[in-house]
């Protein structure tokens, strides 16, 4: 999500200067469950997250309620009993495995808890806060989140200042009687000895005394100093250096005040603001603002550490100019990308995309980035969200679309390989039944002699074809199809053995113009659907009132083999069926030996082989198909 560059600072670029709104993006993006809850183990707050777990749709309605509304009464009785003990010892619980089930849907669930006690500013339990990681889905939480505790940088009342005095050489010649109650010696056990007896650590007194011979004054200069009991004060110096109207030293002056209130404070805050970022660096992916300004400029006010490892890019390079960023985005979808930004500018609704990055390590990663905009006061539109990795997802997709796409291709082969099967063999089952049924009839010795022929031809001629059908499946599980050079002639006389029987009893012509020796580099189970399609169908659609003439031509043009078979049948109506005539179960006429898969299978046997094939036909005179076998076909 980027476009432009920041010249200038904007007022709002410190929104993510306090701890509660990186604390508030937290609980809205973070993709664990997030829970706060009082010392009686009722919830006080939860995350988006959680509540989506909990079957809720707004977090808010689970204020009140504890684990024994939402979880088995087992599993639930055992978090109230860590909980307790947890305020009872004030000792946290770390990674615990539970189990158990949640929601309207009763599947057990696995996920790691880590939960912590929860206190106030005087130190005192008040609550329990967790995170809990689903490790159903592989989602590992590492690290719980901590509650980000409200600013303690605040004057301290009723804490007495000391004034004090020392002379050139370190010696104490006043000091203000506050000083018993701040470090528990006496104020004439103070006055006349040296200020280094008071020290902590000698180091900060010497980092004092260079920075007062360098400036004549310091403020707020924070040393460490020791009780009369050894014990360890922070303490803040203001203090300047005297002279005399000479301009010559004469002692220091200053005032001192315990900070020891404010450094545990700055600690805790410390620590809140540790753990707030490690947080951040365990979620996969990167928690982050994205800001754009109604002059097209762009910028990432905050980006979580993961974002480095998402773009390549420091956070620190981009949170001023994004330019940097949508330099990253694939060429390919950075226009959808840029556009689907501009469009959420302006209607405010939720952002979520899928996109390409190009890195220079990593080279091209996939992103799924989510966030919610807000509108701001100078016009300026800034979206809070989370960005991840989805590079396995959308391999594993790409996976399973290739893993389809050769099932439907292995699924297309087999109901072509069917198609021919039936086809073929019907055929010659058809010219055996005609055999047989002449010879049931006759009874004169010469012709059952010579239909035996033609039932031993057409016998062998199965043979042949169930062969080469055995060879289309061994050559199609190798991912190619059986190709060798065929002499066309040879294979039209098989065609004609094939089909004896018909063109003898319906009194066929058949004329050939092909070359001597002529060859094509074809499958032959194809050629042999092929033409027994075509020349059958010409016998089958044939004229009643004339005898049926079939011509066959072969012959090469510049490119490839060419095939046409012309008949004198009854001819196809082109304007009527000209569109469906390859169809799938399309017939045209009223044989009832039609079954509206031949001329579909031709087709398809032509082109897979890289071929064509066009049609010409008018009624009452006949038909023409021209095949264009590929160049393949040439030798």
């Amino acid at each position: 999500m980027f476009m432009g560059k920041s010249d200038n600072t904007s007022p709002n670029q410190n929104l993510i200067g306090d701890d509660s709104f990186l604390f508030d993006l937290l609980m809205e993006y973070v993709p664990y469950s997030i829970y706060f809850k009082d010392r009686e183990s009722r919830f006080i707050k939860i995350n988006r997250e959680c509540a989506k777990q909990f079957g809720l749709s707004d977090p808010k309605e689970a204020i009140g309620k504890t684990d024994f509304d939402f979880l088995e009464h087992h599993h639930a009785q055992k978090t109230f009993k860590d909980e307790q003990q947890i305020i009872e010892t004030g000792e946290p619980l770390i990674h615990i495995l539970e189990s158990g089930t949640r929601g309207p849907v009763e599947e057990k669930e696995w996920g790691t808890t880590s939960k912590f006690p929860m206190f106030n500013a005087d130190g005192d339990i008040v609550g329990t806060f967790g995170i809990t990681g689903d490790v159903t889905d592989q989602i590992h939480a590492e690290e719980a989140l901590k509650k980000s505790e409200e600013k303690y940088r605040a004057i301290f009342e009723n804490i007495q200042d000391v004034y004090y005095r020392t002379d050139t050489n370190g010696i104490v010649t006043e000091i203000s009687p506050s000083i018993e109650k701040y470090s528990g010696y006496n104020r004439d056990e103070i006055i006349g000895s040296s200020v280094e007896n008071f020290y902590y650590n000698q180091e900060d007194r010497e980092e004092l005394v260079k920075e007062l011979k360098k400036s004549g004054r310091v403020r707020d200069f924070e040393v460490r100093l020791k009780t009369s009991d050894n014990k360890l004060v922070h303490t803040s110096i203001t203090s300047h250096v005297l002279t005399n109207k000479e301009g010559y030293a004469t002692g220091i002056e200053g005032i001192m005040r315990d900070i020891s209130e404010r450094k545990k404070v700055e600690k805790r805050l410390e620590e809140s603001h540790e753990t707030l970022r490690k947080l951040s660096e365990m979620v996969p992916g990167a928690i982050y603002q994205f800001q754009q300004y109604p002059d097209g400029r762009s910028r990432f006010p905050f980006a979580s550490k993961g974002f480095e490892d998402l773009y390549e890019i420091s956070p620190n390079d981009v949170k001023e100019d994004a330019t940097e960023a949508v330099n990253r985005i694939h060429e390919e979808d950075k226009g959808r990308v840029i556009e689907s930004i501009s469009e959420c500018y302006h209607t405010l609704e939720v952002w979520e995309l899928e996109y390409r990055v190009d890195l220079p390590r990593k080279g091209v990663r996939w992103l799924h980035g989510a966030a919610k905009p807000e509108k701001l006061d100078d016009g300026s539109v800034i979206w809070h969200g989370y960005i991840d990795d989805v590079t396995d997802r959308k391999k594993k997709e790409e996976q399973l679309n290739d893993t389809l796409d050769i099932i439907s291709d292995q699924n297309k082969r087999l109901l072509n390989f069917a198609h021919i099967v039936s086809h073929n063999l019907r055929n010659h089952a058809s010219n055996i039944t005609m055999v047989l049924s002449i010879l049931e009839q006759e009874n004169d010795a010469e012709t059952e002699e010579e239909f035996f022929g033609h039932l031993k031809t057409a016998s062998q001629r199965l043979n042949e074809t169930i062969d080469d059908l055995n060879k289309i499946v061994d050559l199609q599980a190798k991912e190619s199809e059986a190709v060798k050079a065929l002499d066309v002639n040879e294979f039209l006389e098989k065609i004609r053995e094939i089909l004896s029987t018909e063109i003898i009893s319906k009194r066929v012509k058949i004329k050939r113009s092909i070359p001597e020796n002529f060859t094509l580099q074809y499958n032959p189970a194809y050629l042999e659907s092929i033409l027994l399609n075509l020349i059958s169908n010409a016998i089958k659609y044939r004229h009643p009132d004339r005898d049926p003439v079939i011509e066959i031509e072969f012959y090469k043009n510049e490119r490839e083999v060419v095939l046409k078979i012309s008949d004198n049948g009854v001819g196809i109506d082109m304007d009527r069926y000209g569109d469906k005539l390859f169809g799938m179960y399309k017939t045209f006429h009223k044989n009832k030996n039609s079954k509206g898969i031949g001329l579909y299978l031709t087709k398809n046997q032509i082109e897979k082989m890289g071929g064509s094939i066009e049609v010409e036909s008018e009624v009452d005179k006949g038909t023409t198909f021209t095949v264009y076998f590929g160049e393949e076909s040439v030798e």
